[in-house]
């Protein structure tokens, strides 16, 4: 049987680019060696070079399996072999049709890169594989997980047994039939004035605490307990019951982040996920205490806090620094923090005078 080429292939899916186009125009890169991989993903920016000579990829805000999102075409020959629950879940084929054109649509604007391989080294099992990727660094990883054919076996290869479209820079509609389409889902999604949703949520949230705080009694009540709770308590004020509610606020605002922090990152819900942000949280308020008001913790400090660690996260992922580094940096804030407070409080109490919280 004659070798049926990719471009070929992708035709029969709506893909019409070739290898050879007209100048400026998208092309299809079939089967470039693991060097030239990388220096496209390189001077495409979708990664870097390690000391050791390694490609280093960021994968971004999708670093997960997420196995809400895992949907299968419902269709008569394979209803029966699949276990269809919360990780299996039908797509109908309407639905997949959709989704299919809008993905051939995205990648016939752009350069493909695509990958012939075999899973199964014996050749009498074999699955033959034809991949087009979006990304030079999921060619370079596809290239590296399947067996590469021989020049002949090439040659005399039919259509293969799966053809693989990656794009993960493609938006899929939510709204599509059969898919994640949740009213937050929909309304984090949005980037009003081209700022993420969350940023402007954030934004919204520090306007509402930085009001309560400043230009209300509970606020100011706030202000007197950090300084002197028993003169507060003698003035007629339930110190247990602000507290109380203090904590009952943080805990629902924390709910909230997380409802957040899975729609837009995770996609999925994992019990250990929010474990490391208690560093963070504290690290952000001991940071807003040395900036405006030295000693004193306020919601302006603690936002200022949150952007500057945010920055500091930034630039330690970018010199591509390890989590166990970061962990200690913001450690090393936190202590500082927490000494510079707590030496200011001791210079500016009056001598004679306890902190007593009851």
């Amino acid at each position: 049987m004659p070798g049926v080429t990719p471009a070929e292939v992708l035709s029969n899916f709506g893909i019409t680019l070739v290898e050879d186009p007209a100048e400026n125009q998208p092309r299809l890169l079939v089967d470039l060696p693991a060097a030239e991989l990388v220096e496209h993903a390189i001077r495409r920016e979708e990664g870097r070079m390690a000391s050791n000579g390694a490609l280093v990829i960021e994968t971004g805000e999708r670093t997960g399996r997420s196995p809400n999102d895992r949907f299968i075409v419902d269709t008569p020959d394979v209803h029966d072999k699949i276990a269809w629950g919360a990780v299996n879940r039908p797509l109908s084929v309407e639905s997949y049709e959709v989704i299919k054109a809008g993905i051939v649509d995205y990648l016939n604007e752009r350069d493909v890169f695509v990958t012939r391989g075999m899973a199964g080294a014996d050749r009498n099992h074999t699955r033959r594989l034809l991949v087009a990727c979006e990304r030079a660094s999921q060619a370079l990883f596809i290239k590296q997980m399947l067996a590469r054919p021989l020049a002949r076996e090439i040659a005399r290869t039919g259509e293969p047994d799966f053809c693989v479209l990656a794009a993960p820079g493609y938006q899929c509609d939510p709204a599509i039939k059969g898919l994640n389409s949740t009213w937050m889902y929909k309304f984090f999604s949005q980037s009003p004035l081209g700022l993420p949703m969350v940023f402007v949520v954030a934004l919204v949230l520090f306007a509402l605490a930085l009001l309560v705080q400043e230009k209300t009694r509970f606020g100011q009540y706030l202000y007197a307990l950090s300084e002197n709770p028993q003169a507060v308590k003698e003035s007629g004020v339930k110190n247990g019951l602000v507290r109380t509610c203090v904590f009952v606020f943080s805990a629902f605002m924390a709910a909230f982040g997380g409802i957040i922090y899975v729609l837009t990152v995770y996609k999925s819900g994992q019990p250990s996920m929010g474990t490391s942000f208690f560093l963070n949280g504290f690290t952000c308020v001991f940071l807003g205490a040395m900036v405006l008001k030295l000693g004193k913790t306020q919601v302006v400090g603690t936002f200022i806090g949150a952007l500057v660690l945010a920055a500091l996260t930034s630039g330690l992922t970018m010199q591509g620094a390890g989590f166990a580094v970061g962990q200690v940096i913001k450690g090393l804030l936190l202590i500082m923090g927490v000494a510079v407070v707590t030496v200011y409080r001791r210079r500016t109490i009056p001598r004679g005078r306890k902190m007593k919280y009851e």
